[in-house]
């Protein structure tokens, strides 16, 4: 008995395969390392810019790095070339970096630290007495509510009567 010989099917090149992996690994770590210079560029500069609080900045960065990382994975999946796909990582990565060394790292908003230059040593100020605060007093101990018997209103007895569980429920 003969069998058939197998069809061999054509496989994807390696050279292929390892341009797959490539962009696969540019675009999660060097998204990533994007994103991430996004959330802490957005973080740090609206506050400085008096634009939202602190707390609302460091929310819409991080809110927006996960678009970025979105963005930036499909620029490089799209990019003609690798070459491309790699300017499509770098340029970004470098704007925000350069953006954040020369700020420094640190925004200037509100409860951003001075550079060490701008340092300056104020007396502290001396507590005032403070009345002291007295506990607030225990609260009672909830009490159960009295139980009262339900009020019935029996029908008489009689042959066309049913008994019924609605028997003195008000409608």
């Amino acid at each position: 008995m003969t069998t058939p010989a197998k069809a061999k099917r054509p496989g994807l090149p390696i050279r292929y395969r390892l341009k797959i992996a490539r962009l696969t690994v540019l675009a999660v770590i060097g998204g990533y390392a994007v994103a991430a210079a996004a959330a802490a560029a957005i973080s740090l500069w609206l506050p400085a810019l008096g634009w939202m609080t602190r707390a609302e900045a460091v929310m819409t960065g991080t809110m927006l790095a996960f678009l970025i990382h979105a963005v930036l994975a499909i620029g490089v999946f799209s990019a003609r070339s690798e070459r491309r796909a790699w300017a499509t990582v770098i340029v970004p990565g470098l704007v925000l970096g350069l953006g954040l060394i020369l700020t420094g790292g640190q925004g200037r908003g509100q409860g951003a630290i001075p550079p060490p230059g701008q340092l300056t040593s104020q007396p502290t100020a001396q507590p005032t007495a403070q009345p002291a605060i007295q506990p607030a007093p225990p609260a009672p101990a909830p009490q159960a509510p009295a139980l009262q018997a339900p009020a019935t209103t029996a029908a008489p007895p009689g042959p066309t009567t049913l008994a019924s569980p609605f028997t003195g429920v008000d409608a």
